[in-house]
């Protein structure tokens, strides 16, 4: 992973954060509806992402302490 002032050449990238490789990123996706998780789930395995889903707020935190992650994604009504 690179920082960058916004340059980006064939690289996938996030707001000033390059990666050489998407699949590097970990990302934990929290959400408990079905519908919105079966759609967050298929686009980002099709980007080839490493993803660990959580259910709940305080599984997404055991996750974070023990694994960490590049990126968290998270519904705002999800349950504790």
């Amino acid at each position: 992973m690179q920082m960058t002032d916004g340059a980006v050449g064939a690289r996938q990238s996030l707001p000033g954060i390059i990666f050489e490789n998407m699949a590097d990123l970990k990302v934990v996706l929290v959400e408990h509806a079905p519908g919105s998780l079966a759609v967050l789930k298929e686009a980002l395995w099709n980007d080839g992402l490493e993803i660990t889903i959580c259910s709940g707020g305080f599984d997404a935190l055991d996750e974070l302490g023990s694994q960490g992650a590049d990126l968290v994604i998270a519904s705002s009504a999800v349950p504790i």
